[in-house]
C-alpha cells in the first residue's frame, strides 16, 4: 500500500515505452497486457507503513509564521528520515475494457495525492509497474491494481506539510525544479475535496530527490 503523487495522467503512446526503471517491457507485456492499455497514470509513492513510522518526527509548523531556523531544521527531517532511500515511481496502466476505466479517469487529476493498493499480478487486473532508474532491477515489481482512492483529508493535510517546500524554499534536492514554490497546503476541512486537485501544488521531485 503506497501514498502516491499523481505526475501524469492521460493517453500515451505504446510504440517505445519503457518501464518505470527506463529498462524495455517484455515482447508479451507489451503485445498483450499494454495492447488495449494506453491511457497511464504516473505516480511518485511512499509505503504506507514507511510514512506511518516516520509522520510522528515531523513537526507541524505554522505557515503564517515559518523561520529559517525550522525550514533548516525540516530540510534536516527530510534528509534523516528518506535521504537515504529511493522512493518509486508507480505506472498504472487503464483502457476502455477494464472495470472502473471511466471511475478512474473521473477521480485521478494531476498534483492530488491518493491511496494506492497494490496485489499480486493477474490476467483480468489493471497492470501496475514499480520501480525507478536509481533502483536495481531485482527490486522491479509488476502487480495489479486493487484501489487507487483520495487519501484521508487529515492524511493529505500531513502529506502537503511534510513534503511542501514552502517550508525549504533554499533547499537543494539535486536539480532545478524551476517555477515558483507551492502554496501553502489548506487546513484540514479547508479547500478542495481530496483528490480534486486540477493543478499540481508540490513539487514532484521532491519525493524522488530528497538527500540526494
Amino acid at each position: 500500500m503506497y501514498y502516491v503523487f499523481v505526475e501524469e495522467a492521460g493517453p500515451i503512446n505504446p510504440e517505445g515505452i519503457l518501464r518505470p526503471d527506463e529498462r524495455p517491457f517484455d515482447d508479451n507485456i507489451i503485445n498483450e497486457t499494454l495492447r488495449d492499455r494506453s491511457w497511464r497514470v504516473r505516480a511518485s509513492g511512499i509505503k504506507v507503513k514507511e510514512f506511518n513510522q516516520n509522520v510522528s518526527r515531523f513537526d507541524v509548523l505554522d505557515h503564517d509564521n515559518v523561520t529559517d531556523d525550522q525550514r533548516g531544521q525540516r530540510k534536516a527531517h527530510l534528509n534523516e528520515v528518506f535521504g537515504g532511500a529511493t522512493l518509486p515511481i508507480l505506472d498504472t496502466y487503464i483502457g476502455p475494457k477494464d472495470e472502473g476505466y471511466q471511475y478512474y479517469r473521473n477521480i485521478i487529476n494531476l498534483g492530488a495525492w491518493y491511496v494506492l493498493f497494490v496485489g499480486q499480478t493477474s490476467d483480468i487486473e489493471i497492470p501496475i509497474f514499480i520501480g525507478s532508474p536509481e533502483l536495481s532491477a531485482d527490486l522491479y515489481i509488476q502487480g495489479s491494481l486493487l484501489l487507487f482512492d483520495a487519501v484521508p483529508l487529515p492524511i493529505e493535510y500531513q502529506l502537503r506539510d511534510i513534503f511542501s517546500l514552502v517550508h525549504i524554499p533554499d533547499a537543494d534536492f539535486g536539480e532545478d525544479t524551476g517555477g515558483s514554490p507551492e502554496p501553502l497546503p489548506p487546513e484540514p476541512g479547508v479547500g478542495p475535496e481530496p483528490g480534486r486537485s486540477e493543478q499540481p501544488d508540490l513539487d514532484p521531485s521532491t519525493l524522488r530527490n530528497v538527500g540526494r
